[in-house]
């Protein structure tokens, strides 16, 4: 099945940064919220930079998504992306960067890869994948009160609205030359 959502995304890399600019069109009949906001605790501020990344042989997936907790790992509150509403037919844009090398980087590698060290590796390709669902169903918990923020109505989420709700649009890879820091998994 064909996702409404359409996306164009660009990468520019610079010299000690990599520039990821996206375009993301809504093809359907129904509002959709697009999921690239992400609060940042110790910061207390939204992180405009904010990305996971994966590197495996070669490729690099930079990702804008609510990354599975792990089965075995309690989290009080998963770290949970805030939804931007895309009205049918509307776009929007957004771009952010990610320093080089670009690193892995995911929400639990501290729990999963708890030995992990990083390891020079040359990228080849990259992907960007971007996450969107429906708008939640009224009534709100309190906990999932709109807030604005930089002029933004940003819908908050639970992890376990979005567990299973959340829908992804990835780009078609590109080729790339950069550096890049893998985590190697080490002694287990």
């Amino acid at each position: 099945m064909q996702s409404p959502i359409r996306m164009q995304v660009e990468f520019v890399a610079e010299a000690d940064k990599l520039k990821v600019s996206y375009t993301v069109e809504n093809g359907s009949s129904e509002p959709v919220m697009v999921l690239d906001r992400m609060w940042d605790k110790k910061a207390k501020a939204f992180n405009p930079d904010w990305a996971y990344v994966e590197i495996r042989n070669g490729r690099a997936l930079v990702k804008r998504v609510m990354e599975a907790k792990p089965l075995k790992m309690v989290v009080e509150h998963p770290p949970t992306p805030y939804g931007r509403e895309l009205k049918p037919g509307e776009r929007l844009q957004d771009n952010f960067a990610l320093s080089l090398p670009l690193t892995a980087f995911g929400a639990y590698d501290f729990f999963v890869k708890p030995n992990a060290t990083l390891e020079e590796v040359e990228l080849n390709e990259i992907g960007f994948m971007l996450a969107w669902t429906t708008p939640p169903k009224e009534p709100l918990p309190p906990s999932m009160k709109k807030v604005e923020r930089n002029g933004e109505v940003l819908q908050p989420f639970t992890y376990y609205v979005l567990e299973n709700e959340q829908r992804y649009v990835t780009s078609e890879p590109r080729k790339i030359r950069l550096a890049g820091r893998a985590k190697n998994p080490g002694p287990k």
